[in-house]
């Protein structure tokens, strides 16, 4: 009798160990199920987003891009997936967008710059950009965020929070360009009006 006790006894633990098991998976489960729903969210809200919002891998590739900047350049998110961020630039403007991205690495990342994209119709314009790198849980650079400023709510916000003094110039509609001092006498001298 007591042989046929032990493997009932041993079925038992087995049985318990596997309903801990089963248990753990579950919660594991449920946490995914939960994180999920939170990145959903961000996302939704992203695409919907009257700001253009651009992620990239490291060697420009993009690998998210909401509706709105896509559309500011004539295409759809779904059509500029995989591609290189130079789509959205000539050859000639492509030399600067080289020297912030190479900046960029370097420090984190670049406080509103104008730079000049390229439609898909082949129409030039500009738009003030900023960026930053994102990291993966281990501190590596994987990704370059990059985001568009066309509000003067958004440019006078920047500058009201800057730990350094800076003016906007009216770019073109609606681009507002937030540079230093210095640069906003040359835009002035350009032509450009300085936003008070």
């Amino acid at each position: 009798m007591k042989n046929s006790e032990t493997p009932q006894k041993q079925l038992k633990q087995n049985i318990q160990e596997l309903q801990k098991r089963i248990s753990l998976l579950e919660e594991e489960n449920l946490s995914q199920s939960s994180q999920i729903s939170e990145l959903l969210r961000f996302k939704t809200i992203s695409d919907s987003a009257e700001q253009g919002i651009a992620i990239v891998d490291i060697n420009g590739n993009i690998t998210y891009i909401n509706d709105y900047f896509a559309m500011k350049h004539g295409y759809t998110p779904e059509e500029l997936l995989g591609k290189n961020l130079s789509v959205f630039h000539t050859q000639k403007q492509i030399e600067l967008v080289r020297r912030i991205n190479g900046s960029l690495v370097e420090t984190g990342r670049y406080d509103p710059i104008q730079v000049g994209h390229v439609h898909k119709d082949g129409t030039e314009f500009t738009m003030l950009m900023s960026g930053i790198i994102l990291k993966d849980k281990d501190g590596t650079v994987r990704w370059i965020s990059v985001l568009p400023f066309n509000s003067l709510d958004l440019a006078r916000s920047y500058v009201k929070n800057s730990s350094v003094p800076l003016r906007i110039i009216k770019g073109e509609h609606p681009i507002y360009w937030i540079c230093n001092p210095e640069d906003a006498d040359w835009a002035e001298k350009c032509g450009y009006k300085e936003v008070k």
